[in-house]
């Protein structure tokens, strides 16, 4: 897997965009590659792919398992706390995909759980 940052033309500016690739070889003859990324900088639209892997019963612990439980809660101080004081977060679109340091962090958050409720995470299991 590699994890790049290409730099797009987009609305008379640049624009970052993050993207993952994934090379999975299932024997000696084939390769089978797949990209991952946010289709916003392109179509401005938000596509859902199914999932690829089954759900799976295993949550990670540590500050992610915090991290991933208070989102799940919508708690945005919780979620906030588990960010360093300079701590961003890297959205992978719109005009500012990063947001930097605890108030840029709170008012982010604060934004996403404005409907109530917070954002759910299915694990899943790799075999």
């Amino acid at each position: 897997m590699v994890e790049l940052l290409a730099h797009l033309d987009h609305d008379g500016g640049q624009q970052a965009w993050p993207v993952a690739i994934v090379a999975e070889s299932p024997d000696d003859r084939s390769v089978v590659f797949r990209s991952y990324c946010s289709q916003w900088p392109l179509d401005e639209r938000r596509h859902v792919r199914p999932p690829i892997l089954k759900p799976g019963p295993a949550h990670p612990g540590d500050v992610v398992g915090r991290y991933q439980a208070a989102l799940a809660a919508g708690d945005t101080e919780a979620v906030v706390s588990t960010f360093e004081p300079e701590g961003y977060f890297r959205g992978s679109f719109g005009p500012r995909p990063a947001r930097r340091g605890t108030a840029e962090l709170r008012s982010f958050y604060a934004s996403c759980f404005s409907a109530g409720g917070g954002i759910g995470l299915e694990h899943c299991a790799l075999w």
